[in-house]
């Protein structure tokens, strides 16, 4: 529940305070600038309205700025994390409801993270893009997030279920999601009613911060949540990329003085003209599930390589983590070891490098660790180019394309978790299969053939580099299926 202290401060609370559906209108500023859009927050994934004005300064700042506020509560306040269709339904009510009240004012949104997905859906699929100018996208997952991916994979589902991450607004930020909701969006015309702005950040470090594990998993550039490619739109202007992480994207006192110059002519933006070039997948290697941890999870390490880091993510706190390099040496690496609070929060990261690591057949483990859910990353720090990625070749057969340094695959399998969807949204429960790859045209995995759904593929992979010496990768992908056979997201 919100302090009574904060509460005052608001001149109304349509509904009631820490519901979903409940709107909070700011109090009317005194110094009101004439013809400013009225600034509606709304707050991201498992977030309410207070992050907005608890502890951060976008409330205060609009204010002494002059701009009327309201700040909505959709369902993740009451802790039931929902898709961008329930949230924007929501939102779309909202939205009617905070025009009756101001009908001479344009409103202006400002969506956090996911918020800015749920927005969008308000406008474009339930009919509100009229009452809304500008939509200020910030830290968004337009295009998903590869750690959605992960938490609905194979490899970190029983953490993510554990950890509360496995809930419907996760799944529906998958990248083979919104890759769909891309197809079934961008070329409605009432995107034109619209103008989008978005923000992004590209800082996920240093080693063994907060946001590092999203730095491990997400190519390219990310806040630590979110890709800088998937934060862009393709007919959106944006504003800033800047040295940011996901939780630092969501503090007044860096986003709102950039929004308000915006607002007000004073800041030059440049238009997306096209849609982003997404990186393909990184260099890193996932293991993950539930069960007794005394036993060694084995990776391969291929030759001339700087470094490897390695996280292991687990619902207990280990003691230490043991090593076994490739000559069958057993020594304890210094580990960092620090509670999540971002994606996985509860869960003990205990993360560390090796430096100049020997070509072979590595191990590792947790001692004195219990049985429960944990998670293996491993980033190989490769001078080559990121390692391989998947290509549809025929309906449901995926190519998997070599890259440096894996040059030859020897072996493949593929974990797929599968949930029915009608038109995106979810129909039944999962299902899951285990496909080895063929050789059939070179090396494949093929999905199988469920019909309408999201397909959530963990591919191990493992061959020799040019030199012939062993490497190994894993692919985490989502991928859509409508009813038509169409796939999205590769």
């Amino acid at each position: 529940m919100i302090e009574d202290k904060l509460l005052s401060t608001f001149d109304n609370i349509l509904g009631k305070p820490g519901e979903p559906g409940s709107i909070l209108f700011g109090r009317a500023p005194e110094n009101h600038v004439k013809n400013s859009p009225l600034l509606v927050f709304v707050p991201g994934l498992t977030n309410n309205s207070s992050m907005f004005y608890k502890e951060n300064t976008w409330y205060e700042k609009a204010v002494n700025e002059g701009y009327q506020t309201a700040f909505v509560e959709l369902y993740d306040t009451g802790g039931n994390p929902r898709s961008y269709w329930d949230n924007g339904a929501m939102l779309a009510w909202q939205l009617g409801q905070i025009h009756k009240r101001f009908p001479d004012r344009n409103i202006a949104v400002i969506g956090f993270s996911k918020g800015a997905v749920d927005a969008q859906t308000a406008l474009i699929h339930y009919g509100r893009s009229e009452l809304v100018q500008n939509l200020y996208a910030i830290g968004s997952p337009h295009h998903g997030s590869q750690l959605a991916d992960l938490a609905f994979s194979a490899k970190a589902s029983w953490l993510a279920a554990v950890t509360g991450m496995k809930n419907e607004g996760t799944r529906s930020v998958q990248t083979g999601f919104m890759a769909y909701f891309r197809s079934i969006t961008d070329s409605r015309k009432e995107i034109e009613s619209t103008s989008y702005q978005t923000i992004a950040g590209n800082h996920s470090g240093p080693l063994f911060s907060r946001y590092f594990l999203g730095g491990l998993i997400i190519p390219g550039d990310s806040d630590g949540v979110v890709s800088v490619e998937s934060a862009s739109l393709p007919y959106g202007e944006m504003i800033k990329v800047g040295s940011w992480n996901h939780g630092e994207l969501a503090l007044g006192r860096h986003l709102f003085p950039l929004i308000s110059d915006h607002i007000n002519g004073k800041v030059h933006v440049h238009q997306t003209d096209a849609a982003p070039a997404f990186s393909t997948d990184g260099n890193r290697i996932v293991r993950g599930g539930i069960g007794n941890r005394e036993e060694m999870e084995y990776f391969i390490v291929e030759d001339e390589i700087p470094d490897f880091t390695a996280d292991w993510l687990s619902t207990e706190q280990s003691e230490e983590i043991i090593l076994m390099d490739p000559d069958g040496k057993h020594f304890t690496p210094h580990t960092v070891t620090e509670a999540d609070e971002e994606f996985f929060r509860g869960a003990w990261h205990h993360t560390f490098r090796v430096k100049e690591p020997e070509a072979g057949k590595w191990g590792i483990g947790c001692r004195n660790s219990t049985s429960g859910a944990y998670l293996l990353v491993i980033s190989i720090n490769s001078p080559g180019n990121p390692a391989l990625h998947l290509q549809q070749s025929d309906k449901h057969r995926l190519k998997i394309k070599c890259m440096d340094p894996l040059q030859t695959v020897s072996s493949s399998t593929m974990r797929c978790t599968y949930t029915p969807c009608v038109d995106g949204i979810k129909a039944g429960d999962k299902r899951e299969v285990l496909s080895p790859a063929t050789s059939e045209a070179g090396p494949t995995a093929v999905l199988p053939a469920y019909g309408e759904g999201i397909y959530n593929l963990a591919v191990d992979v493992s061959g020799h580099t040019s030199g012939g010496t062993g490497c190994e990768r894993t692919i985490m992908k989502s991928v859509y299926c409508d009813n038509s056979g169409k796939l999205y997201g590769l």
